[in-house]
């Protein structure tokens, strides 16, 4: 998922893109503010209600080799004006993966970086990386991907 650079105010448009050879079906994706995830968790959760309270779900269909899904009536809100974290938890007929996507604010401009993990037994190795360029390392000159 990646939002167009001018659709990003309080709110932005995510358009999910297929990167790989074969085509996904019956995809559906469950998108998680992180920045929110966090403070629910920190207040206590009792319930799998709770748990998933805030998360969008998006039924996206067919993808093939190269294709794309937007629907522009699907606005992501975002719950801080400089930093947002999301992790988006995809399924398919043919398969599952998780992808991170950090926004940056800098110079008014929102950066982006995402990566797309998939588990493989007891590791979860990434599959796929773009990094927008001037977006903000951490320590070490790496990116600080969530937990």
């Amino acid at each position: 998922m990646h939002f167009s650079h001018d659709a990003i105010g309080a709110s932005g448009v995510p358009t999910f893109v297929h990167v790989g050879k074969f085509p996904l079906t019956g995809v559906d994706a469950r998108i998680v503010d992180l920045n929110n995830f966090t403070k629910r968790t920190a207040q206590g959760v009792t319930s799998l209600q709770q748990f998933l309270a805030g998360d969008i779900r998006v039924p996206i269909g067919d993808l093939t080799h190269d294709t794309a899904f937007l629907n522009m009536q699907l606005k992501i809100p975002f719950s801080d004006e400089k930093s947002q974290d999301f992790r988006i938890f995809y399924s398919a007929k043919n398969g599952y993966w998780m992808e991170d996507l950090e926004l940056r604010k800098m110079d008014g401009k929102w950066l982006q970086a995402l990566r797309v993990r998939k588990q493989d037994g007891n590791k979860t190795p990434t599959i796929f990386r773009r990094v927008d360029k001037g977006f903000p390392l951490g320590v070490g000159g790496k990116i600080e991907w969530p937990k």
